[in-house]
């Protein structure tokens, strides 16, 4: 009987060091590129190494913003109402042996506005532009031209922007918290019961 309830409480403390030890469990990073107007940030396992160019991570990224200013007039010189992303956005990154990005394509579109008179509908007359950064450098260019043909393109930083990256601490799995829980409530069953032993003897 002692020595079943020995095995128990070893394979418990086993269970508990498992599940705690540092080396089973997964960090994560947030990479973030910024450049002029447009940042980009996402998640992912750190031990995603060797990714040929263009392997895309769906559902990774945390945000993707431009804000690269559409021309602030038309070439009918109608004014800028207003801009926002419509989509779709496209994310595809190549990285190194140590995870380090070594090429990446990501864009998206922009929608802008150049109303005939204020308070006009701002899908009367608008331009979409397709914004995308890469490792050789950002480009913006109007893809939908609903402005009777009085789109203009957009002026774009010069040169490539820098990615960085921060380890962020991984969210336990239920199953594995609950494996260390019934672990150390196993080892701590089982120093009461040696105790109340020694005591009776």
């Amino acid at each position: 009987m002692r020595a079943t309830t020995k095995l128990g409480a070893l394979a418990a403390l086993g269970s508990c060091l498992f599940f705690a030890s540092p080396n089973t469990a997964k960090a994560n990073l947030i990479y973030t590129y910024t450049h002029d107007d447009l940042s980009v940030s996402f998640e992912t396992d750190a031990s995603t190494v060797n990714l040929p160019p263009g392997s895309t991570l769906a559902g990774h990224l945390i945000s993707l913003t431009v804000n690269f200013p559409p021309p602030p007039n038309d070439a009918g010189l109608f004014p800028l109402d207003v801009f926002f992303p419509v989509g779709p956005q496209t994310f595809a990154i190549g990285t190194d042996a140590f995870g380090n990005i070594t090429s990446w394509v990501i864009s998206d579109n922009i929608h802008a506005s150049y109303p005939a008179f204020p308070g006009e509908d701002p899908y009367d007359f608008f331009c979409t532009y397709h914004i995308q950064t890469t490792d050789g450098g950002d480009s913006a260019s109007p893809v939908v031209d609903n402005n009777a043909g009085l789109c203009r393109n957009v002026e774009v930083p010069s040169g490539i922007g820098t990615w960085s990256s921060t380890g962020v601490a991984q969210v336990p799995e239920p199953a594995s918290a609950l494996l260390l829980g019934s672990g150390l409530v196993g080892v701590v069953a089982y120093s009461k019961r040696r105790k109340r032993r020694a005591s009776a003897s």
